[in-house]
This record gives structure tokens, sequence and C-alpha cells, in this order.
């Protein structure tokens, strides 16, 4: 997916400056400060969940 140039967040609009390889570097248009969000902040990356993979033979019932 393609970062977003500017983009909305509570009310308060963002605009790019810089892209690293984890996260994005965002200055608020309204006050000038500058402020970073992760990619899975965006939306860009989506966290997968590992399934929890137990062996049958090492489970102990009680």
């Amino acid at each position: 997916m393609d970062i977003p140039k500017i983009f909305k967040n509570n009310s308060r609009k963002y605009k790019l400056i810089k892209e690293y390889p984890n996260y994005v570097l965002y200055e608020e248009t309204k006050f000038k400060y500058k402020e970073c969000f992760n990619k899975q902040d965006l939306g860009l990356i989506e966290e997968k969940e590992k399934p929890y993979n137990t062996n049958p033979q090492k489970v102990k019932y009680l």
C-alpha cells in the first residue's frame, strides 16, 4: 500500500515529511510539530497472529 501524504487523526491534519523502514515522520499542519507513526498504526501492515501449536503427546490431562 502507498503511504498517505496527508491524513487526519483525532481531528488533526498531518503532512508527510520522511519515510523510514518501520515508521513514518509526519508534521502537524496547524502547530508545525513533528510526530512519528508506526506503519501498523497507519494500517499499512497487518499484525499476524502466530497460532499456538502444541504437541498432543506433551499435553497432560488431569
